[in-house]
């Protein structure tokens, strides 16, 4: 009998949080909206890396820059070195020409510092490491805040992307779906990216370089949306020039909405 009011007591605690999930909340609702507005942090970030198996000197590279709305925003901050992680030893220059401007990176020696376990396919995702012979990564980052929210749904014309950016088509990935039951967009294009270097062995070079557009805030708990915009390239052996490389932009990732309640 002693069981009876502890297995009442939780069988209203049930009740209780599936009404507070079922039935709209106003108080709820409002304190929700609120915390959206006040931790709301919205940020874009350019990120290069560079990856090698071997020992590179005389690295150049050239590559794509964000443009079009708020990129300029990327460009100054790249221009007055406002850097989140910047590698010693990057000589870094911004290319004007015309409508179209790019990044030169020039290094006299790549991959005598820190080692890191990666691979080309997964070089936005490594361990480092101290004390064992490659592969090697550095890693170029800028982020800066635009004080406003980022149009993560469609930012085609309205947020920053990488340039030159061409031959775009749809992708038919089968993408996933958002937080709130929608489905996310890909998109992959063609675009360049000129590389030079010297190895005393054969090497292969791998360079990823991304512009991200991210919401973040906290209603009962952290949520978020983004786009990106990112282009790879992978070459094997010392091949100085220009190289065709993969574009890929994703969009209407995470949830989207304003918070509605508990």
């Amino acid at each position: 009998m002693r069981c009876l009011p502890i297995l009442a007591g939780i069988a209203v605690l049930l009740l209780v949080t599936i009404g507070v999930v079922l039935v709209p909340n106003p108080l709820g609702a409002a304190i929700a909206g609120r915390l959206y507005e006040t931790t709301l942090d919205s940020t874009l970030t350019y990120r290069v890396q560079v990856w090698s198996d071997a020992p590179l000197t005389d690295l150049d590279l050239i590559l794509p820059l964000p443009a079009g709305p708020e990129g300029e925003a990327l460009v100054d901050a790249l221009a007055r070195g406002d850097f989140e992680q910047r590698p010693e030893g990057w000589q870094l220059t911004i290319l004007e020409g015309g409508r179209l401007s790019m990044l030169e990176i020039r290094a006299d020696r790549f991959g005598e510092g820190l080692a890191t376990v990666a691979t080309p396919p997964g070089i936005a995702r490594t361990a480092r490491y101290i004390g064992s012979p490659g592969p090697w990564q550095e890693d170029l980052i800028i982020r800066v805040r635009p004080g406003r929210l980022i149009a993560t749904d469609a930012p085609e014309g309205r947020e920053p992307l990488l340039q030159p950016h061409y031959n775009v088509t749809a992708s038919g990935c089968g993408c996933g779906c958002t937080a709130t039951g929608g489905r996310s967009e890909r998109f992959v294009y063609d675009s360049t990216i000129f590389t030079g270097f010297r190895s005393t062995r054969d090497a292969n070079l791998a360079v990823w370089v991304q512009v991200r557009g991210m919401n973040r805030w906290w209603a009962y708990h952290w949520s978020s949306n983004y786009y990106t915009d990112s282009v790879r390239l992978i070459v094997p052996g010392a091949s100085d020039g220009w190289h065709p490389a993969l574009g890929t932009q994703t969009q209407k990732n995470g949830r989207y909405g304003a918070p509605t309640g508990f």
